[in-house]
């Protein structure tokens, strides 16, 4: 290394000082932070047909941040983590919960339920997966709710 460039990377010019640290972490830490190790999508279906609408939440059984994702029309989804696209691997208790919004003006009611209640509890769900690392992809089947 020229003695410039040693010079210049600890010398005491206060730029210089608090500058070498930033770059520093940028080469040890490439990427840090921007998504997981592993990524998910996959389908729900009910009855047969795609859900068309809800969310699927991945918890992981060794405790850390839940991972979700909203069920588009066509029952596909794909989860991440905050903003974060996908999750760590392991094991994962998964939850779906979907339901029919409210009739217009009744801010008490807080919809109606399509999936079976025990797909919304992680005590009792019966979905659990491993996830990998890299792409997963998971196609799975909900009970509807009983009728009312």
């Amino acid at each position: 290394m020229s003695k410039t460039l040693t010079c210049w990377m600890v010398c005491s010019h206060p730029l210089r000082s608090s500058l070498f640290p930033f770059l520093l972490s940028l080469l040890l830490f490439p990427g840090c932070g921007s998504s997981y190790d592993s990524t998910i999508s996959g389908k729900v279906m009910m009855n047969g047909s795609p859900l068309s609408k809800g969310t699927v939440s991945f918890h992981p059984v060794a405790g850390g941040p839940v991972a979700t994702g909203a069920i588009q029309s066509d029952g596909t989804f794909t989860i991440q983590t905050a903003t974060k696209e996908g999750l760590q691997p392991g094991e994962y208790k998964v939850t779906v919960v979907a339901t029919d919004p409210p009739p217009p003006g009744d801010d008490e009611n807080p919809g109606t339920l399509l999936t079976a209640p025990e797909f919304g509890r992680i005590d009792s769900t019966p979905l659990s997966f491993t996830v990998e690392a890299g792409a997963n992809e998971f196609e799975f089947s909900v009970d509807p709710a009983p009728a009312s």
